[in-house]
């Protein structure tokens, strides 16, 4: 505890940085009410309970209040003319409910808001010509349900927005000409449905888009001559069907893409001359029978096809020079696995529960760097390769084949 002594009055001390987390509290010490350069106080963890009152949000110099872990159920409205100088506020996992009213929203200098893991239903919508100094906004699992409003998107300094795990099923359109800041939004694991509306692509400043977890049916496609900033998609666990768009692979800024679970059957023919900036990929557990030799521009690090419909190795895989990570395991891949699939940069290879029966011999001078190799539950018979004497394979071994690289690598056979 950093304190500064008030000479005015010797029986008080004045507090600068104060802890009393994970204590009994049962009430806010009213000692605190005379803090005049109190700048950071946690009072997390401990049983207090009902009204957040007025007086401790205007402290004189208080810049960051944790209040997260208590049991508050509602805030006492500030005095009119009151000021605070706070700049975050954490009210995470208390049993706040109703509306957040929106005078917290303005607080002058609030930067950061945690109202995470209560029973809040709604947001009030903000006052006219109200300002926001909101960077990070915070909301993840309440219970707001309806509409996202458009206005929250817009707050001027909105940086970041966590509204997941609660049962909000649709996205208000943007007014005419507003502008974002938002640069991460996350809306897993709400009840969003229909389509992905083109407009959430394009904001501006938007680069991280999570919408997993939802029943989302189908994405729209962007608008002739919009542009997106986005790097991050996560669209995992939804309920999209029939073709991936060509379109999505080919937006400027896109890094990392994650269509995993949901019910998507072939990708559409890419356009002509296509670039694109992925590198990651993950299309795991959808209805994927293969994927077209023309998707060679693709150039991925990190690619999962797991869990697919998937009959032979994809051929655009023969072109890829920077493949770190592929995983085609849990298809219906049968016959020979093909020599060129050992020359990649790859790492890490997972073939398992495949209907795999041999290796190709290798191709002459190659050299390998993976580390790790899974191949159980495949058809695999005959000779351990020594050329891939140095790699780790996984298991549970369900073939005899795999028994054989156990024996290899507890006691290696001299050939």
């Amino acid at each position: 505890m950093l304190f500064d002594y008030n000479g005015s009055n010797s029986s008080f001390l004045q507090i600068r940085h104060l802890v009393l987390a994970s204590n009994k509290l049962r009430a806010f010490p009213d000692f605190l009410r005379n803090q005049s350069i109190l700048y950071y106080l946690d009072l997390s963890n401990n049983q207090i309970q009902g009204k957040i009152p007025n007086w401790i949000l205007s402290l004189k110099s208080l810049n960051s209040l944790d209040l997260s872990g208590n049991s508050l159920a509602s805030l006492e409205a500030p005095l009119p003319n009151s000021t605070s100088t706070l700049s975050s506020l954490d009210l995470h996992s208390n049993k706040l409910q109703g509306e957040v009213p929106n005078w917290i929203l303005s607080l002058k200098s609030l930067n950061s808001l945690d109202l995470s893991g209560n029973s809040l239903a709604s947001l009030e919508a903000p006052l006219p010509n109200s300002t926001s100094a909101l960077s990070s906004l915070d909301l993840h699992s309440n219970k707001l349900q309806g509409e996202v409003p458009n206005w929250i998107l817009s707050l001027k300094s909105l940086n970041s927005l966590d509204l997941s795990g609660n049962s909000l099923a649709s996205l208000e359109a943007p007014l005419p000409n507003s502008t974002s800041a938002l640069s991460s939004l996350d809306l897993h694991s709400n009840k969003l449905q229909g389509e992905v509306p083109n407009w959430i692509l394009s904001l501006k400043s938007l680069n991280s888009l999570d919408l997993s977890g939802n029943s989302l049916a189908s994405l729209e496609a962007p608008l002739p001559n919009s542009t997106s900033a986005l790097s991050s998609l996560d669209l995992h666990s939804n309920k999209l069907q029939g073709e991936v768009p060509n379109w999505i692979f080919s937006l400027k800024s896109l890094n990392s893409l994650d269509l995993s679970g949901n019910s998507l059957a072939s990708l559409e023919a890419p356009l002509p001359n296509s670039t694109s900036a992925l590198s990651s990929l993950d299309l795991r557990s959808n209805k994927l029978q293969g994927i077209h030799s023309s998707y060679s521009f693709l150039q991925l690090g990190h690619l999962g096809l797991a869990s697919n419909k998937l009959t032979t190795f994809p051929n655009f895989l023969r072109n890829q020079s920077y493949l770190t990570y592929l995983d085609i395991s849990d298809n219906q891949i049968q016959g020979q696995i093909p020599n060129w699939i050992w020359s990649f940069k790859l790492q890490e290879l997972n073939l398992s529960c495949n209907s795999l029966e041999s290796l190709e011999a290798p191709l002459h001078n190659s050299t390998y760097v993976l580390s790790k190799v899974d191949l159980h539950s495949n058809q695999l018979q005959g000779h351990f390769p020594f050329f891939l004497n140095t790699i780790t394979f996984t298991g549970p071994f369900q073939n005899p084949y795999a028994m054989q690289v156990v024996l290899f690598l507890i006691c290696p056979i001299i050939p």
